[in-house]
Parts: structure tokens; C-alpha cells; sequence
């Protein structure tokens, strides 16, 4: 899943993981590490909650230690992975080695207001209390998603991998009836 920050990735996430996919938010795995791992906090902790990224291969690297514990079968979602054409390079060979097997579709999140996406990231800093839903540091993201995406998904095309874009200004569980509806459409078509 590919989208700014606010957007809708993860409240869309929860309804996958609901039916038993595994999902790897990148945010997530990353503030799992920060948690699990003081030296990896005190080194980049202060930098993602300032809404910085952190270099290519710290975030594949943590890809990387999560992917490599999934059970075999198991169907996955990535979720904001990868965020730069650097990251797509260093996990390519493992989606394309995935990819004769089984279809990849790149959901593209999109159409949504730059206004409502500070709306939606002020909610779940109250509701969650994140550091890096601060105004500056998610404006911060915002750039730092539209300067990345163009070169990703150009990236991911010519490797011909399914992008299939989807509305995040909708309604969640319209959302969510859609994002089923193009899965199992562009699944149908492998």
C-alpha cells in the first residue's frame, strides 16, 4: 500500500489483518524496533518522531528481521514498504522471486486533500498520541512521500507490477469494499 502519510494505510490495514493477512507497516516495524532495541531508539528514535526517514538499509535491514520470522503460506501486505526507490532496490529480488509465484498488486492511495489529510493525522495524534503526527513532522512526510512515490511506482511498473489506485477520500468502509473489490479483480486476472 502506497499513500501519504494520513491517508488511510493503516485503518485499512486492520480490516486485512482482521482476515488473517499479516500486515508490515513500515512505521510500525520501526517504532516495534525503537521499543525492542534501546541502541536502535537512542540512534534514529529522535529523528522519526521529527517525521524524518531513516536511511534505505536501516529501514530494509528492519524489513528484513520481521519478513524473515512470517510462517511459510502466509499471505502479507506491505504497508508504506517500501518508500524510496533505494528500499524498492534492496527487497526487488524477494517480491520478484514472490512474484512468479503468487500476484502482487500495489494499492495506490490517492485523490485525497493535503486539508484533509492534516485533519485525519490532528484525530490520530490526539487518539494515539504519535510523535511524529506533529504538524511539522508530518508536513515533513507529506514532501517527503511526493518527492519518492513518482520514482517508486515508475520503479515498480517497469518491474510490471499491478498498481491499482483507489480513493482514500472515501468513506472507510466504502474504502474497504473497494480495496476487496480491485483485489480480487486484479487476483482473478493472474
Amino acid at each position: 500500500m502506497v499513500g501519504p502519510p494520513g491517508c488511510g494505510k493503516d485503518t485499512q490495514a486492520k480490516f486485512l489483518e482482521k482476515n488473517g493477512v499479516c500486515v508490515f507497516g513500515t512505521g510500525d516495524f520501526l517504532r516495534k524496533r525503537c521499543l525492542e532495541d534501546s541502541l536502535f531508539n537512542q540512534k534514529y528514535g529522535k529523528l522519526m518522531s521529527d517525521g524524518g526517514l531513516l536511511p534505505d538499509d536501516v529501514v530494509v535491514d528492519t524489513f528484513y528481521f520481521y519478513f524473515n520470522k512470517l510462517p511459510a503460506g502466509i499471505s502479507w501486505v506491505m504497508n508504506g514498504f517500501p518508500r524510496t526507490v533505494g528500499q524498492y532496490e534492496r527487497v526487488r529480488t524477494t517480491l520478484l522471486a514472490k512474484k512468479k509465484k503468487y500476484p502482487i498488486v500495489v494499492l495506490l492511495f490517492k485523490f485525497i486533500s493535503r486539508e484533509e489529510l492534516l485533519e485525519r493525522v490532528a484525530s490520530r495524534k490526539r487518539a494515539e498520541m504519535r510523535n511524529d503526527d506533529k504538524e511539522d513532522s508530518f508536513l515533513r512526510r507529506i514532501e517527503e512521500h511526493n518527492n519518492n512515490v513518482p520514482n517508486l511506482l515508475r520503479a515498480m511498473k517497469k518491474d510490471c507490477f499491478r498498481i491499482a489506485e483507489v480513493d482514500a477520500s472515501m468513506p472507510v468502509e466504502i474504502l474497504h469494499a473497494r480495496i476487496d473489490g480491485v483485489m480480487k479483480l486484479l487476483l482473478q486476472k493472474s
